[in-house]
């Protein structure tokens, strides 16, 4: 083979290597960009996501009996008189109100049908609260306020649940199946803090 050839052969062979590096060096560009528009998109989905449930994250609810050490809704630090209640509240900490909130309360007896509570509309930054009457078997589960499972309606019109654990969740069929047992109509007491027509944040009398 002459010195021409060995000269050919050797540029047909870099000519060669410089295609399968210009080959893996595009692949590896594409890869990264698959990888960075993937990453990006899940981003976007997690901030529209989030933005989906801004407000809702802001609604919480819970109940406490009215002769616990927490029960905030007495002076001077004693209990109220009368028959223990538990006192329900729900608040709406964000900055656009929320409508339709109904709590589902715990049976009068157990393994009873739970009640449904309706609280209504709750402008922004306010709470409602009423009270009603603690079963005896509820004695030690609202010593410490406790997260109660309630819905409400957010300004986007999209209906949320939050559930016994505090946990949020946009409502759902599956929701609807697992809460299809028949609920009671309780009709809320009149409170100062508890209801549409009420002033709220004021305290209880």
């Amino acid at each position: 083979m002459s010195a021409l050839d060995w000269v050919n052969t050797g540029a047909s062979v870099f000519t060669a290597l410089g295609t399968v590096g210009a080959f893996a060096v595009g692949g590896v560009v594409l890869y990264r960009d698959r990888q960075a528009t993937a990453r990006q998109r899940a981003e976007a989905a997690a901030h529209a996501e989030a933005d989906r449930r801004g407000q809702a994250s802001f609604v919480t609810g819970w109940g406490v009996s009215t002769d616990s050490k927490h029960y905030g809704g007495h002076k001077g630090g004693f209990p109220m008189r009368g028959p223990t209640r538990i006192q329900y509240t729900v608040l709406n900490d964000s900055d656009g109100p929320v409508s339709d909130a109904v709590i589902l309360i715990p049976p009068e007896q157990e393994n009873g049908p739970r009640g449904n509570l309706n609280v209504g509309f709750l402008p922004p930054h306010s709470d409602r609260s009423t009270k009603e009457p603690r079963p005896d078997h509820l004695e030690f589960e609202f010593s410490v306020p406790r997260a109660v499972p309630f819905f409400f309606t957010d300004t986007q019109g999209i209906r949320w649940f939050r559930d016994g654990q505090g946990a949020l969740y946009e409502w759902s069929d599956e929701i609807d199946a697992r809460l299809s047992e028949p609920l009671a109509i309780v009709e809320p007491e009149a409170a100062p803090r508890g209801l549409p027509g009420g002033t709220p944040g004021a305290a209880d009398a």
